[in-house]
C-alpha cells in the first residue's frame, strides 16, 4: 500500500491529515484509458508501480505510458515491495501551483528521523546535502562544494516531525518531501532505497569511512 504512489496518499492523509499530498487528477489503468484521457498542460504523469519515471503532459508519449503498464519494477533491482503492484498511471497537478520548491528526504529508523538530505539542481550538476538535526552538512556525494550548514526552510521542524509520524509503523523508511519554504507535501515512501546498493562517496574520504560514518548516524546510538 505505501509503495504504490496512489494508495500511499491514504496512509499519509490518515497520519498527517488532508493537504499533505499532491492531488490525484486521474488514474489510468489500461491502454484505452490512456488513449481517451485529455492531458492538460501543467500536469505531470507517472507510474504508480515504478520509480524514477515522470512525464510532463505537454510532451506526453502515449506509447511510452502504455509500455510502463507492461513493466514490473521488481525485475530491475529486485526491490521486493514492487513485485505485486498493479500497473497504473497517475496524473497530478504541478506542486504548489508551479511555484519553486525544494526537495528533501528523511531516513527514519524505528520512528526516529536520524538523517535528512536535500537534492539541489545547480548549473554545475546535482548536489546532495546530507544533514543531521544540528543542520550540519556532511561531505557525502561531495562532487560539488557544499556549505557547512543547511539553509533550512521555515517548515523544516514540521517536516522532521511528519517524517517520524509516518515512519512509526515501519522498522525503516525514507520519507520524500517537497516544500516551498512554508508548506510541504509528502511525495512518496521508500522502504528499500536502491535495493541496498547505494554507496556513499566523498572526494575527501574513502568509501569505507563514509559508509561507517553515515551508518553511525542512522543506525548508531539509540535515543
Amino acid at each position: 500500500m505505501t509503495t504504490d504512489k496512489e494508495y500511499v496518499k491514504a496512509h499519509i492523509d490518515a497520519v498527517l491529515g488532508p493537504g499533505h499530498t499532491i492531488p490525484t487528477l486521474a488514474i489510468l489503468r489500461n491502454a484505452a484509458e490512456i488513449d481517451a484521457h485529455v492531458f492538460t498542460p501543467g500536469t505531470f504523469v507517472k507510474p504508480t508501480h515504478m520509480s524514477s519515471k515522470v512525464a510532463r503532459a505537454e510532451a506526453v508519449d502515449r506509447a511510452a505510458l502504455k509500455s510502463w503498464l507492461q513493466r514490473n519494477f521488481y525485475y530491475r533491482k529486485r526491490e521486493h515491495q514492487y513485485r505485486y503492484l498493479a500497473p497504473k498511471i497517475i496524473v497530478e497537478p504541478l506542486v504548489f501551483d508551479g511555484a519553486p520548491f525544494r526537495e528533501f528526504k528523511f531516513y527514519v529508523l524505528r520512528g526516529k528521523a536520524r538523517l535528512g538530505f536535500e537534492i539541489k539542481d545547480t548549473a554545475e550538476g546535482r548536489q546532495y546535502l546530507k544533514f543531521d538535526r544540528s543542520l550540519a552538512v556532511t561531505p557525502y556525494d561531495a562532487r560539488l562544494p557544499a556549505p557547512e550548514r543547511l539553509d533550512p526552510p521555515s517548515c523544516l521542524e514540521a517536516m522532521w516531525d511528519a517524517s517520524e509520524r509516518l515512519g512509526v509503523p515501519f522498522h525503516f523508511v525514507r520519507v520524500d518531501m517537497m516544500t516551498d519554504g512554508d508548506r510541504f507535501v509528502v511525495n512518496e515512501l521508500t522502504h528499500s532505497e536502491g535495493a541496498g546498493r547505494y554507496r556513499y562517496r566523498s572526494r575527501k574520504r574513502p568509501y569505507l569511512a563514509c559508509e561507517h560514518e553515515i551508518s553511525g548516524t542512522v543506525f548508531g546510538k539509540e535515543d
